[in-house]
């Protein structure tokens, strides 16, 4: 399937016409080299609630490595390695894989791993960084085998550690890589589950480039509004009708899956099988109810997305617009699929995309809405990418933080990834957001009137725990109604207090058993609201 031209045309014209009258400063650090050949690459990094920045990287010569700012400061730590990794040379000169996020504590969570391609199978080790004594603890091996891509987050509203990655497997002559979730909560690391494995197809092939129907390219988010959870993976398809015409029988498809907040999956779904070609590396936001999946099409030359919305137990979506929903153009160079990385991020009440643009910088799109809001911003500083991984994070408080390893002209890739620098860049954009109230009670109030007992309802609630971490000041608080037996659409608004009451007694009477459902919005100074449920 071949995009119009037209349509092509049109859509990266928008990217460059409205890209003007942007607002936001960039800020660029390049972290200094352990030695001049140390082979610094695939940083990941996150901020924490006091704004608090942490680095890991990996580097050949040390293994798993960090740099750290701390709030209220402009300068970063001298780099150094993650204290105790008790573990060969060799292993520290293959690290590959990191990620890092922090908790409501303020502590950072690191993980870091050998890539899957080597056989030996080393494993993902993880490690906790306390900024206020500056301590790692020891680190531990998490997992153990062939680990591919591994995604690190926290689910914000229960401070839970949420662990994705693929898995390479062999039984017997069989190879397959399935993708796995892992969760952290307050009584420890909780038994992984296998996420893919849970959908079946029944052909017969086994012959696929990782097994039949291999997982790997993990994404995974949570709606802060509600607590679902978001996963995407590609998946290796065989397509008998490639077969028959002779040619490379395999696609790349894209599974979105849906959990609630228990993690328990609900939906999980092949979406991108109406299209041919390979759309893999996706990635994953969630805000309000809704989410979407940013993915590579390089047969189209683009970035594409899909927009879902949530009906309960299962997302909706048309199956028919991926060719239209173009994002922006996909870097043209060969074998290197890696520089197709990007990440998609709830930010307040908006979308940010960032990805490496077709010069092979990184860049960023915001939505809004659900409409593109903003052609591309630059946040490379003029450092292009080393076509490897990258990553970025949204911070409400701060704004958008990336971290990259840079190019460098050499004679080769080795000299390259020998000579490669890790960037940092801050671009300043906060967008902290209101939440609704949580903990919501009913209590029954009796108010005598005219020798008459009349039940009432007085309603109570709590401020949100992301209110009181990100420093967002409620101004007024809304509280809504609806009967139990309606539709959650149903809210009708009965009345409203300052910011520091956190009760209001329903002025309509009530029967003996209670028939209705309460909501409480927040209001901020400028008279954002928070959504209402859908």
């Amino acid at each position: 399937m071949k995009l119009n031209n037209r349509i092509m045309a049109a859509s990266f014209a928008l990217i460059v016409l409205t890209s003007a009258g942007l607002f936001g400063q960039l800020d660029l650090y390049k972290v200094p080299k352990l030695t001049p050949v140390s082979g610094d690459r695939n940083a990941s990094i996150a901020a924490n609630n006091l704004g608090d920045i942490m680095v890991v990287y990996t580097t050949t010569t040390a293994g798993a490595t960090f740099t750290f700012r701390a709030h209220g400061g402009t300068t970063w730590t001298a780099p150094k390695a993650i204290p105790s990794q008790n573990y060969s040379d060799y292993i520290r000169s293959v690290l590959y894989w990191t990620d890092v996020t922090p908790t409501a504590d303020n502590s950072f969570h690191a993980i870091w791993a050998v890539d899957s391609h080597l056989s030996e199978g080393y494993g993902l080790y993880y490690a906790a960084f306390n900024p206020t004594s500056s301590q790692w603890t020891a680190p531990v091996q998490l997992l153990t085998g062939r680990i591919g891509e591994p995604k690190l987050i926290t689910n914000q509203l229960t401070d839970e550690l949420i662990l994705i990655w693929d898995w390479y497997l062999e039984s017997g002559a069989t190879k397959n890589k399935d993708v796995f979730i892992k969760v952290r909560k307050s009584g420890g690391w909780q038994p992984e589950v296998n996420i893919s494995q849970l959908v079946t197809d029944s052909s017969d092939v086994f012959d696929a480039p990782h097994g039949q129907l291999a997982e790997t390219n993990t994404a995974v988010a949570v709606d802060e509004s509600d607590g679902y959870i978001y996963l995407a993976y590609k998946e290796d398809q065989y397509v008998q009708e490639l077969d028959d015409a002779g040619k490379e029988p395999w696609e790349l498809r894209i599974h979105v899956v849906l959990l609630d907040p228990s993690y328990k999956m609900v939906w999980n779904e092949q979406v991108t099988a109406n299209y041919t070609g390979f759309h893999f590396l996706p990635s994953i936001a969630a805000l309000n109810g809704k989410a979407i999946v940013m993915l590579a099409w390089p047969q189209e030359v683009s970035y594409n997305y899909i927009i879902f919305t949530r009906e309960g137990q299962k997302l909706t979506y048309d199956s028919h617009v991926l060719e239209d929903n173009v994002m922006a153009r996909v870097p043209t160079i060969v074998n290197r699929w890696y520089a197709w990385h990007n990440k998609i991020h709830a930010h307040g009440d908006e979308i940010v995309a960032t990805y490496t643009d077709d010069a092979l910088y990184t860049t960023m799109r915001l939505m809004k809405n659900w409409l593109w809001k903003s052609g591309p911003i630059d946040l490379s500083r003029g450092e292009r990418e080393f076509y490897y991984p990258f990553d970025s994070y949204a911070d409400p408080k701060i704004g958008i933080l990336t971290a990259f390893h840079n190019f460098h002209e050499a004679s080769d890739d080795d000299a390259r990834e020998e000579l490669a620098e890790i960037c940092v860049t801050i671009y300043h954009y906060p967008k902290a957001v209101v939440h609704a109230a949580t903990n919501i009670t009913i209590a029954p109030q009796v108010e005598r009137s005219f020798f008459q007992n009349i039940l009432l309802n007085k309603v109570g609630w709590q401020n949100h725990q992301l209110n009181i971490n990100r420093g967002v000041t409620v101004s007024t608080w809304r509280v809504y109604r609806k009967l139990k037996t309606e539709a959650v659409s149903s809210y009708v608004r009965i009345g409203e207090t300052d910011g520091a009451t956190y009760f209001l007694v329903d002025p309509k009477s009530v029967p003996a058993v209670n028939p209705y459902d309460y909501f409480v919005t927040g209001v901020d100074a400028s008279g954002n609201e928070s959504p209402l449920p859908k």
